[in-house]
């Protein structure tokens, strides 16, 4: 039987002694993507946040392909190979959308810091990150605005870039923080093919936190609702949405 790739367990999250996360416990399994839903407020960025080192964890345990990862750094969990993206479009606006993507990759591609390694060491990384920055550019379907300023580039543009940047450092799993938000509903479509293609292409398991339902609907194998730091239910899409707790927390009378 497969093993789970992120175990959050009991996670408690308190600020002024108001619980933003209350008693989280769910896992991840393997070649999986699995989405978060809930209304403003439920804790979905606080959840991510605590995984991802930015706060601390009230309480609970974090686990990362089987090593608590509770307590440490946000660059020692990412060279774990646990990543996120952010909701707005987080770019090197004044360089351009290769060099932002080169850039997030030469430490991924040395290793450690430049100055542990010989010249030839550090050269053979930084052509592995230009070639790497190449390769995702094309991937994402962006090679025609490699040379563009990405300050330049249609916002939708830069939210992508902005998931290439992530990838850049060879993460396991992906952590996506509202890809969609502040995208057209064309927009919106290319990102879920992006986010189905990152699964099934590049071999990353993928998280996403998204208001945009029929989005997650279409490209998560599971979904967790919460509610005020709490879950209400997860399961198949299909059974998320019809659930009536959702229904009343989030979705609204009128989804189909």
């Amino acid at each position: 039987m497969s093993q789970p790739i992120l175990e959050v367990s009991g996670l408690h999250k308190f600020f002024g002694g108001v619980p933003a996360i209350s008693n989280l416990s769910f896992s991840t399994m393997p070649g999986e993507i699995l989405g978060i839903i809930g209304p403003n407020g439920s804790g979905k960025t606080t959840m991510f946040n605590v995984i991802t080192g930015v706060l601390a964890a009230s309480s609970g345990s974090i686990r990362f392909r089987g090593e608590s990862i509770a307590g440490l750094a946000t660059d020692a969990i990412a060279r774990r190979g646990l990543v996120r993206t952010f909701q707005s479009a987080t770019v090197f606006k004044r360089e351009t959308a290769f060099e932002n993507v080169r850039r997030s990759g030469v430490f991924a591609c040395i290793g450690r810091p430049t100055w542990f390694f010989r010249k030839g060491v550090v050269a053979e990384g930084a052509a592995r990150a230009r070639d790497m920055a190449s390769e995702l550019l094309e991937f994402a379907g962006l090679s025609d605005v490699s040379d563009t300023l990405a300050g330049n580039l249609p916002y939708g543009k830069q939210k992508m870039l902005g998931v290439l940047i992530a990838l850049a450092q060879r993460p396991t799993q992906l952590l996506m923080d509202e890809p969609a938000a502040g995208l057209n509903t064309a927009e919106t479509e290319v990102m879920g093919e992006l986010i189905a293609q990152i699964r099934s292409m590049r071999g990353v398991d993928v998280v996403l936190v998204e208001h945009d339902i029929k989005m997650v609907t279409r490209v998560c194998d599971r979904i967790l609702a919460l509610n005020y730091g709490k879950t209400i239910v997860i399961d198949v899409p299909e059974k998320v949405v019809a659930h009536p707790e959702v229904i009343e927390a989030y979705l609204g009378a009128g989804f189909d």
